[in-house]
């Protein structure tokens, strides 16, 4: 067992937390095929005259996990609008 593993057995006061998950078995091959994935090509939004995002491509293929990071302004929150149909 690691070093890891075995240090999560307990919390910062000594007392036992959840039990040891073990390694999960790998997704049958039915479930990965009914993932869904994303794929956005030449995506522009604007407010007004603002573009905002341009010519956006992007693609995560399914059971992939993707961060979105970047600095305050940039259009994170409104790519995930427009994903999610907010906008």
């Amino acid at each position: 067992m690691s070093q890891i593993q075995q240090a999560r057995k307990i919390n910062a006061w000594g007392k036992g937390i959840e039990p040891e998950y073990g390694p999960r078995a790998p997704a049958a091959v039915a479930e990965r095929s009914s993932a869904v994935g994303i794929r956005i090509e030449g995506l522009d939004k604007s407010f007004g005259s603002v573009p905002v995002l341009r010519k956006l491509d992007l693609e995560v293929p399914p059971g992939q996990f993707l961060a979105i990071v970047g600095k305050s302004g940039c259009g994170k929150s409104t790519l995930l609008r427009l994903l999610t149909g907010l906008d």
